[in-house]
């Protein structure tokens, strides 16, 4: 009777332990991460962060677009123009096809030198904002293209600091 109760016994804990085990798989198979909320108070201006890079984005990948893969065309390059836009010929003597790697640097550099002409933080007057480093992006080409911007900022209201990185 005792074997009985002990194989009873060490068959629940078997399959709690796999039960534990399948939890712990799965959940690091789903990512599940948890996303910093953002103080309400700045809403705002990490909305109108989000709308630059987006507008900055777009604009960079329209240049992509129209100048055959490049966004920076250099002089060494073999170009057609039309009107104010060139076009980057992909051959001149050698195969000349930017990487997706190379459209992404392109890609990167672009929303980096020219975020700043989209940002205008004087329009928030209740807030004080400091500028804590250069932006960082990462720009992904896949399916669609994903930008990954590091733009930490510290921002006072009513004498209470907050970072948004």
């Amino acid at each position: 009777m005792k074997n009985i109760k002990k194989r009873g016994q060490i068959s629940i804990f078997i399959v709690l332990g796999i039960l534990i085990v399948a939890v712990v798989i799965f959940t690091l198979r789903t990512n599940i991460f948890v996303k910093q909320a953002t103080p309400i108070v700045l809403e705002p201006i990490k909305e109108h962060v989000e709308n630059c890079i987006r507008e900055k984005g777009f604009e960079g990948i329209e240049k992509l677009e129209k100048q055959g893969g490049r966004i920076y065309l250099d002089d060494g390059l073999l170009m057609y123009q039309t009107g104010d836009t060139k076009i980057a010929y992909w051959y001149d003597d050698f195969i000349n096809i930017p990487s997706v790697n190379d459209m992404e640097k392109e890609l990167e550099k672009y929303v980096e030198e020219n975020i700043d002409n989209c940002l205008n933080f004087k329009k928030f007057e209740d807030y004080s904002i400091d500028v804590i480093d250069d932006v960082k992006v990462k720009a992904t080409i896949s399916d669609k293209v994903n930008f990954d911007v590091r733009y930490p900022l510290d921002v006072w209201r009513n004498d209470k600091v907050y970072k948004i990185s």
